[in-house]
């Protein structure tokens, strides 16, 4: 159940938008937010951050001093953007299926959720069979694994969160990230 009002936030720059937000939610100073931001209870946002247009901040995640979150964007339930001028513009793919499994996967420059699961980019690329199947915990996981990987790994080399992929063997390796973009 939502607890998610409707109401008027004026920016800092004197322009006013319509936002949906929790009473519970915490609101920093200064802060700038595009039409229909959504955040969820218990959210934190800190001070000067940049929300914009359609972002949804679920309940109890945090978004930290002078962070950025690009246009619809979603930071979800207990995740966290770090401050110091840091920007969430992922990657977010809904119902990304095999034919019989379909997930939804959101990627950031360090991270990357598949379905409910989220792991660091490095580690997501170093599982084996055995671990995703632990990690995963569903049979079809490694079926639907083989055949996006490499292509998830491709979008995140073209965001530049890969200095290059190698193919190895049959198998594609990933070195180390170099400083993003974005």
């Amino acid at each position: 159940m939502t607890d998610l009002k409707k109401r008027q936030h004026t920016n800092p720059d004197g322009s006013d938008v319509l936002i949906y937000a929790s009473p519970k939610a915490i609101i920093g100073d200064c802060v700038t937010f595009g039409e229909g931001v959504s955040i969820h209870q218990y959210a934190v946002i800190g001070e000067r951050s940049e929300i914009r247009r359609g972002a949804v901040i679920g309940s109890g995640a945090a978004v930290g001093t002078d962070a950025q979150l690009g246009a619809f964007t979603v930071l979800a339930d207990g995740g966290k953007l770090a401050g110091g001028n840091r920007t969430l513009y992922p990657i977010s793919i809904a119902g990304l299926s095999d034919g019989s499994l379909g997930l939804t996967v959101t990627m950031t420059r360090e991270m990357m959720q598949i379905g409910v699961d989220v792991l660091p980019l490095s580690e997501w690329w170093s599982l084996d069979d055995d671990e995703l199947t632990a990690v995963t915990k569903d049979h079809r996981f490694r079926a639907w694994w083989r055949t996006y990987k490499p292509v998830l790994m491709a979008m995140a080399h073209a965001r530049g969160w890969a200095d290059t992929l190698v193919m190895t063997g049959g198998r594609i390796e990933w070195t180390d990230a170099k400083e993003p973009d974005g």
